[in-house]
C-alpha cells in the first residue's frame, strides 16, 4: 500500500529524489542538513532575532548532524585511499556510532597515518569540531531537553550567539569542502601508483631539489644521508630514485631527457606546422573549423560556401602529406598529447597509461587516418598539444615550435604560465615545489 504522506505528486518540481533514486550518501545528507541550519540562521539574523530562542535547536541539531556526517562522509574516502596504498584502517562502524569526538579522533589519526598532507586542514577543523563535541558528544543536547536520566540539557551554558554560530559554521563548512577535495585530490594522486610505504607523491617531488644532476650520482648523492634523514630503508631509496629518473616532470631536474613515447621531435614540428599552414596561415582572424581560437570561449561564426571548398581542399592535403608516415603507435601517442590537456589530467602518469589506452581505441577506429584526423582537425588541437609538451618538460621542443611558428603572440599567456610552471602548479594543500 502507497504511503499517503511521502510520495511523489503533481508539480514534479516539487518531487524529491531519494533512496536509489539519485546519488545518495553521507555528504548528500550532510549538506542538507547544513543547508536547513544556513536557511534558520538567516531567518534569524533577517529579523533581527525573531524567535531566536525556538530557532536555536533546529539550527544546532542541522549544524552538529552535518557535521557528523561530513566527517563520516571523510572516513569513508580515507578507506578508499587505504586500499589504493594496500593498507587497511581499523574497523570502525560508521552507521552505530554517533559520538562526534570519537569519529573526529578516528578520522583524524588515521588521515595523518595515511598522509601527513591532512594535518593542515585538520589543525584548521580540530578545535569547532571539539567545540561541537563538547557540547552535544552524540546528538541528543539540541534534540530533546533532557537527557536520559532526565537530567536537562544546556544549563551550563545558558546563552548561544547565532551570528557567532554563522562565522563559524561558514568557516568550518568551507575548510571541510577543502577536506573533501583533498580526499579526491589523495585518491586521484596515489592512483597513479607514485609512492612509496613512506614517501608519498609529493615528497618524492620535493626531495629532487636535494639531490644532484644524475650523472654524478655516483660520486656525489649521498644515500646515506638521504636515509638516515628520511629513515628510509635501501630499498626505499632506491624506488624513490627509480620514481625520479623515470618521471617526465621531475627528471629532467636531475639532469635526465625522457623523449615523448614514440613521437618523433621532427615529426610532431611537422604536424603543428602543417596544422597552421593548412587551417590558420597568417594566426590572426578566426576561420573555419581548423581556426586558432586565441580564448575558446570566442564566439564562432558559420563558415561561408567558398570556404568550406577550401577547407576541404585542404584536407586533401594533409590526408596525402601524412597517409604514409603515420603509424598505430604515432597516432596514438598524438591522442595521448592531446587528450593529456584537452582533460586537464594533472599527473604526467597518465600520459603513459593514455597511451596504452588509446593503442587499442586507435586500432578500432575505421581507418588510421581517421583517427589521426580525430585529433589533427580540433580547433584546440595545437593550444593542448603545446600545452602537454611544456607539462613533459619537452620544453626544447615546445620552445622551438612556439619559435618556429610565431605562437607567443598567439598564446600569450599560456605560453608564459606554461614556462614558468604556474599554468602546472598544484593545489597548495597537496604540498607541491615547482618544477
Amino acid at each position: 500500500m502507497e504511503n499517503s504522506t511521502f510520495k511523489g505528486a503533481d508539480p514534479i518540481e516539487f518531487n524529491a529524489c531519494v533512496g536509489n533514486n539519485g546519488i545518495v550518501n553521507y555528504l548528500t545528507y550532510a549538506k542538507g542538513f547544513s543547508k536547513a541550519a544556513n536557511l534558520i540562521l538567516d531567518q534569524v539574523i533577517h529579523t533581527n532575532g525573531n524567535d531566536v530562542d525556538s530557532f536555536i535547536y533546529p539550527i544546532c541539531f542541522n549544524m552538529r548532524h552535518s557535521i557528523e556526517l561530513r566527517l563520516k562522509d571523510a572516513i569513508e574516502e580515507i578507506n578508499n585511499l587505504a586500499k589504493i596504498q594496500k593498507l587497511k584502517l581499523d574497523d570502525f562502524n560508521l552507521a552505530g556510532s554517533h559520538n562526534i569526538r570519537n569519529i573526529w579522533d578516528y578520522f583524524k589519526i588515521n588521515s595523518e597515518n595515511l598522509d601527513q598532507r591532512y594535518q593542515i586542514i585538520n589543525d584548521a577543523i580540530k578545535t569547532t569540531i571539539l567545540d561541537i563535541a563538547e557540547i552535544d558528544s552524540t546528538g541528543q543536547t539540541f534534540r530533546y531537553p533532557f537527557d536520559t536520566e532526565n537530567v536537562k540539557h544546556l544549563t551550563e551554558q545558558s546563552i548561544i550567539n547565532c551570528l557567532v554560530l554563522k562565522c563559524k559554521f561558514k568557516e568550518l563548512e568551507e575548510n571541510l569542502d577543502n577536506l573533501h577535495y583533498l580526499n579526491e585530490m589523495l585518491i586521484e594522486e596515489y592512483r597513479e601508483g607514485t609512492f612509496t610505504s613512506k614517501f608519498s607523491r609529493s615528497q618524492i617531488f620535493n626531495l629532487v631539489q636535494e639531490l644532484p644532476l644524475h650523472k654524478s650520482w655516483k660520486t656525489n648523492l649521498n644515500k646515506s644521508a638521504l636515509q638516515e634523514k628520511y629513515t628510509l630503508s635501501s630499498s626505499e631509496l632506491s624506488k624513490i630514485l627509480t620514481f625520479v629518473q623515470n618521471n617526465y616532470e621531475i627528471s629532467s631536474k636531475i639532469g635526465i631527457k625522457k623523449n615523448l613515447i614514440t613521437l618523433p621531435d621532427d615529426f610532431i614540428l611537422d604536424i603543428c606546422s602543417a596544422w597552421v599552414s593548412f587551417f590558420h596561415a597568417d594566426l590572426n582572424s578566426l576561420n573555419i573549423e581548423g581556426a586558432i581560437l586565441t580564448n575558446e570561449s570566442d564566439s564562432f561564426n558559420p563558415p561561408t560556401f567558398d570556404e568550406i571548398l577550401e577547407y576541404s581542399e585542404q584536407k586533401k592535403v594533409v590526408y596525402k602529406t601524412f597517409k604514409e608516415k603515420i603509424n598505430i603507435d604515432l597516432v596514438a601517442d598524438l591522442w595521448s598529447l592531446f587528450y593529456l590537456s584537452r582533460d586537464n589530467y594533472k599527473y604526467s602518469e597518465s600520459y603513459l597509461w593514455l597511451y596504452e589506452s588509446y593503442l587499442l581505441e586507435v586500432k578500432n577506429e575505421s581507418s588510421l587516418l581517421d583517427a589521426f584526423n580525430h585529433v589533427f582537425f580540433k580547433t584546440n588541437f595545437l593550444r593542448k598539444i603545446i600545452r602537454s609538451l611544456f607539462f613533459l618538460q619537452q620544453i626544447e621542443l615546445a620552445e622551438k615550435i612556439v619559435s618556429t611558428l610565431s605562437l607567443e603572440k598567439i598564446f600569450p599567456e599560456l605560453i608564459s604560465k606554461a614556462r614558468d610552471r604556474s599554468l602546472f602548479q598544484k593545489w597548495e594543500y597537496l604540498d607541491y615545489q615547482v618544477y
